[in-house]
């Protein structure tokens, strides 16, 4: 890419979309595409070409789809799965009949089978099972990476795929039952905060083990791939070590100065025990996360405390 060419972020208005903005804003681009106006949405095959037609993209970010925490995946995976299926199809078989010069699809973690050997490495994918919290949105996802494999295979195009760990940010949703489970837990933490409740109740045992991404550092991972990278695996995108949803909130609760009792209800589910992403591939290009986890965490905290009071 260089700095005129036309990027299209298809999903500009969700949270890694806003960062893979602000970072290319950062880094100088000055042609970027957003989807935030698009009034029928990318859902709509019709009004997905004429943005093609009309903007003449020469790079696509692909991070467009409804997604969410299990909360949101238990109560709405036919939705999930419809959504991230139609702007998965409609984005991608657009920009391949343009003849964009790369597109880059963001995956989800939740592509690896519930069982997967850790830590989780592309060659594992469609090796077994999904958890079955997240199967319809998972489905929808892998279909978007076979797509991509199938476009380099018959027209040599250059679509490439990233797999992130759990994302977090400071535009993450605020609605504690759908939101991914860091901003569920810092909406819980801070409205418990705000109102002086003595207890907080979190969803499941606290035992699973997640990887996260502060999503700045997502947005540039994404960047740095489309800049460097163009092979048929994808390539996962992780900023930190593994961490129990229990100790998480325990790193949570003391940021929000939270003094009450911290209670897991069993009787929701855990989702996959544990998921931690092989960052090898993309550490060897020279890639490191910028935030530190504390740091990211605080910076999220302190926009979530904002949103809620004002």
């Amino acid at each position: 890419m260089n700095k005129r060419s036309a990027i299209l972020v298809a999903g500009s208005e969700t949270s890694v979309g806003h960062s893979i903005c602000d970072e290319l804003i950062r880094q100088g681009y000055k042609d970027i595409v957003r989807t935030d106006k698009l009034n029928s949405g990318l859902s709509d095959r019709t009004a997905v070409m004429n943005l093609f037609k009309k903007t003449k993209p020469e790079y696509v970010f692909m991070v467009a789809g409804r997604s969410g925490g299990i909360g949101l995946n238990r109560r709405c995976p036919a939705d999930l799965m419809l959504d991230n299926l139609l702007v998965t199809a409609n984005v991608m078989s657009i920009a391949q009949s343009c003849g964009v010069a790369k597109l880059l699809y963001l995956a989800s973690s939740c592509v690896y089978p519930r069982d997967c050997p850790q830590p989780m490495r592309p060659d594992y994918l469609f090796t077994g099972p999904l958890e079955p919290t997240s199967e319809a949105y998972a489905m929808a996802k892998l279909a978007g990476i076979t797509y991509c494999r199938a476009c380099r295979r018959q027209y040599g195009s250059s679509f490439i795929v990233a797999i992130p760990s759990t994302p977090f940010g400071p535009r993450d949703s605020l609605d504690a039952d759908n939101a991914h489970v860091i901003g569920s837990l810092m909406v819980k933490f801070c409205r418990a905060k705000l109102q002086g409740a003595d207890k907080v109740t979190l969803w499941g045992t606290g035992t699973p083990r997640r990887d996260f991404i502060y999503e700045p550092d997502l947005g540039r991972a994404c960047i740095w791939l489309m800049e460097r990278y163009d092979g048929d695996d994808p390539v996962n995108i992780t900023g930190t070590e593994p961490i129990s949803i229990a100790q998480l909130a325990e790193k949570i609760s003391s940021i929000a100065e939270f003094r009450g009792q911290i209670v897991f209800d069993h009787s929701y589910p855990d989702g996959a025990p544990l998921k931690c992403l092989d960052g090898s591939k993309l550490f060897s290009t020279g890639w490191r996360p910028a935030w530190d986890f504390e740091d990211a965490l605080r910076a999220t905290f302190e926009e979530v405390r904002q949103c809620l009071t004002c």
